[in-house]
C-alpha cells in the first residue's frame, strides 16, 4: 500500500511564511499604507501539498507600484530598468497644486486651505530613492527559516520512517 510521506509540512512552509511577513511589516515602519497590506495568504492544502503566499498591496495597481518602487528605487534613482524622471501632468484640473514652505524665489505662491504651496501645469519627478524592505526581511529570516526547515525536516523524516517501519514489522 503507498504511502503518502509528508517530509515538509504545510505548516512548516506556513511558520517560515509568517516569519517573512513580520519581517517585511518590521522593515515598513515608514509607511503604514503598505505595511497595513502586507497579508499571508494559506490556499488549500491537497494530496499535491498546498500553496502559501505572502502579497503586498493585493489589489491595488498605486500601492503595488509604491512597493516596487521603493524596493528597487525608482525615476533617476531606479536600480532596475530605465533611469528617467517622469512626467507628471494633472488628470482632472488644469494644474497641479504642491505644499511647499520654501519654493524657489521665482515660483509664486499660493495659499489653499491655509496651506502655502505653488500650482504648476506640469512636473519632471526624478523618482523615489531605493528603501528595499522585501529583500532586507528575507536576508534577516532566510538563515533562522534554514535551520528551522532543516530540523523539521529531520523529525519529518524520522517520524514518517518510525510509521513506516511499523507497518513493515
Amino acid at each position: 500500500m503507498a504511502r503518502n510521506i509528508q517530509i515538509v509540512k504545510i505548516s512548516d512552509i506556513t511558520r517560515f511564511g509568517d516569519s517573512l511577513a513580520k519581517s517585511i511589516r518590521a522593515n515598513l515602519k515608514w509607511s503604514k499604507k503598505l505595511r497595513n497590506k502586507v497579508k499571508l495568504h494559506k490556499g488549500k492544502v491537497n494530496n499535491n501539498g498546498g500553496e502559501i503566499s505572502i502579497t503586498i498591496a493585493d489589489g491595488d495597481p498605486n500601492l503595488q507600484g509604491m512597493a516596487r518602487a521603493f524596493e528597487f528605487g525608482s525615476g533617476i534613482h531606479a536600480t532596475r530598468g530605465t533611469r528617467k524622471k517622469y512626467l507628471i501632468k494633472p488628470k482632472n484640473a488644469r494644474a497641479l497644486w504642491f505644499y511647499m514652505e520654501n519654493p524657489h524665489p521665482k515660483i509664486p505662491l499660493y495659499i489653499k486651505g491655509g496651506k502655502i504651496g505653488v500650482v504648476l501645469p506640469k512636473v519632471l519627478h526624478p523618482g523615489v530613492e531605493a528603501r528595499p524592505f522585501i529583500s532586507k526581511a528575507i536576508q534577516s529570516t532566510i538563515s533562522k527559516a534554514t535551520e528551522d526547515l532543516a530540523i523539521s525536516v529531520r523529525k519529518n523524516l524520522i517520524e514518517e520512517l518510525r510509521i513506516v517501519l511499523k507497518d513493515i514489522k
